[in-house]
């Protein structure tokens, strides 16, 4: 009786470090997800930033001269 408690205790020892090793791997992937969306967002607000040098600029006649097609609107 005192061998098979020995070997069941064993054998969640090993669980327990299959278990463990598998919750690093995945805090790791989570680690790496949140930093993918830190800095995808990063990115898009320097894009916003960049964009804002692309709205229309309104001449002194009124008119928008647009910077994609040069047609004026009113």
């Amino acid at each position: 009786k005192g061998h098979s408690l020995r070997e069941k205790l064993a054998e969640m020892e090993t669980f327990r470090d299959i278990l463990c090793r598998q919750v690093d791997t995945l805090q790791k992937y989570f680690d790496a997800c949140a930093d993918a969306v830190s800095k995808d967002e990063l990115q898009r607000d320097k894009v916003v930033e960049d964009d804002e040098d692309d709205f229309p600029t309104t001449r002194s006649d009124g008119d928008f001269l647009h910077n994609t097609n040069g047609n004026k609107e009113k």
